[in-house]
């Protein structure tokens, strides 16, 4: 994966590929607030994770000032680790174009993904910053209560960033057939069958 830095967005600068006649056109965020619609049950996990974690496994929960300053620090500067991610889960052919804008990072590639890959494209992020530390908090001891402080903030801000990247996926299952490849263009993504 060759990855580059665009600097500020700009939808003259991206990448355009070539496009088949038969590319239908994939998923447009008609209603920007749609993308959203996916903390509800980010919200409601980590409401679960709190009971599940003080009435079965430690029986009791303690947070700290510090810990909740710490995680959300380190949750929202996690955008830059959490972008890199998409670009590493891309295949090592792709070049990837990472750019910033007033919405936070971005990266883009016209490189023709199958449709599962690109499903893994955009989950591997969270599954990384937010899947993998909330297991591990499950874990930590009620004796390190900074660090159950921030490791659990800092997996609900990164489930939380994710937001988009799931209503991208839920559109690529609900939309896009099997044996199907996703490949942008620009500011643009399309699918279509291989020949």
């Amino acid at each position: 994966m060759k990855l580059s830095w665009k600097g500020k967005f700009k939808s003259e600068n991206l990448l355009k590929s070539d496009i088949p006649k038969n590319a239908a056109y994939f998923y447009d965020i008609k209603f920007i607030w749609e993308s959203y619609i996916a903390i509800v049950p980010i919200l409601l996990l980590g409401v679960f994770l709190l009971f599940i974690k003080s009435k079965f496994i430690t029986h009791g929960l303690i947070f700290t000032y510090l810990g909740r300053t710490l995680g959300i620090i380190l949750g929202f500067s996690s955008i830059i680790i959490h972008e890199f991610l998409h670009a590493i889960a891309y295949p090592s052919e792709a070049e990837v174009e990472m750019f910033y804008s007033y919405a936070g990072l971005g990266v883009m590639s016209t490189y023709p993904v199958p449709k599962w890959r690109y499903i893994f494209i955009g989950f591997f992020p969270s599954f990384v910053l937010g899947v993998i530390p909330f297991i591990l908090w499950l874990f930590i001891p009620l004796t390190h209560p900074t660090l159950n402080t921030i490791v659990f903030i800092f997996a609900w801000c990164s489930l939380g960033m994710s937001t988009a990247d799931y209503d991208t996926i839920f559109h690529a299952l609900k939309e896009v057939p099997e044996g199907a490849v996703i490949q942008g263009d620009g500011t643009d993504a399309y699918w279509y069958i291989p020949n």
